[in-house]
C-alpha cells in the first residue's frame, strides 16, 4: 500500500523506538511502539494477545556463520532469543502470533538474499507451531514496520522507489 507524504506526519505520543539490523526488544507499555525500515531483511514481530505483550528483531541474514553464534544480525540468532525473551517477561509461546515482513529483493542482479530470509522465518515459525495473522514479503520495495507491541498491531508500509540500501 503507498501512502502519500501526509500519512508520516507526527502521530500522538512518544516517537517510536528505531530497531536497527540485528535488534531485538519486547514491551507490554501501551505507549511503545517500535518501528523499523527492511529491504531484503526481515521483521518478525510476535505478540501474545492473553499477556498483552510482544516483541520485534530484525534481522539481516537466515543462518549465522559458526563464527558468529550470538550474532542476533541472523535469524538463526535473533528469532528464539526473542521467542525467549518473551516467555522470560510472562508471555506464552503456544499463544504467540507472528507478524513477518521484508524479505524484498532490491537488486535483480545480485543473490535473492529477500527470498532466502523469507523462506527461513516462515520455516522457523513452522517448526515452533507459531501461528502467522501477517506477513508481507518479497518484491523489490522497501518497507517500513510500526509494531504495536502491547496490542499486536501492525502497520507495513511499501516504500516505492527506494534507495538500494535498505537493509
Amino acid at each position: 500500500m503507498m501512502r502519500a507524504v501526509s500519512d508520516y506526519a507526527p502521530r500522538p505520543g512518544p516517537p517510536p523506538t528505531l530497531i536497527g539490523i540485528g535488534g531485538i526488544a519486547w514491551s507490554g507499555d501501551p505507549s511503545v511502539c517500535y518501528s523499523t525500515l527492511l529491504g531484503s531483511c526481515i521483521a518478525v514481530c510476535l505478540w501474545d494477545p492473553m499477556a498483552c505483550k510482544g516483541g520485534i528483531t530484525h534481522f539481516l541474514l537466515a543462518e549465522a556463520p559458526s563464527d558468529k553464534a550470538d550474532d542476533t544480525r541472523y535469524g538463526t540468532v535473533a528469532l528464539p532469543l526473542l521467542a525467549m525473551n518473551l516467555a522470560a517477561v510472562g508471555c506464552d509461546r503456544q499463544r504467540f502470533r507472528a507478524i513477518v515482513a521484508g524479505g524484498s529483493d532490491l537488486l535483480s542482479n545480485m543473490k535473492p538474499i529477500g527470498t532466502e530470509n523469507s523462506e527461513y522465518a516462515l520455516e522457523w515459525l513452522r517448526q515452533e507451531r507459531i501461528q502467522i495473522v501477517q506477513k508481507d514479503f518479497g518484491g523489490s520495495n522497501a518497507r517500513r514496520v510500526r509494531f504495536h507491541p502491547s496490542t499486536g498491531v501492525c502497520e507495513i508500509t511499501t516504500i516505492a522507489n527506494a534507495p538500494q540500501s535498505p537493509s
